[in-house]
């Protein structure tokens, strides 16, 4: 009895690796200064977009609170296991 291949499966798409840097870069301060400026922008357009869909689609009490731990201390915590 032979084992029959799932048929179900997409097959895996080959990515292309881009080479930014012709020799490697151990530390993000030794970036040329216009792709070191292009990765912090992108960072911070990249957080304001999950930022915003944070407000837009969780509710606080719901899905993320403060639980208390004595009569002034809080911790910020999401209420559901995602």
């Amino acid at each position: 009895m032979s084992a029959q291949p799932a048929t179900n499966i997409t097959p895996l798409k080959r990515v292309e690796m881009i080479e930014e840097f012709p020799t490697r870069v151990l530390s993000p301060l030794d970036m040329p200064i216009t792709t070191f400026t292009q990765g912090l922008d992108r960072r911070k357009t990249n957080r304001q977009v999950i930022l915003n869909w944070i407000k837009d689609n969780l509710v606080e009490g719901v899905d993320f609170g403060v639980i208390r731990v004595d009569a002034r201390n809080g911790i910020s915590t999401t209420l559901r296991n995602f």
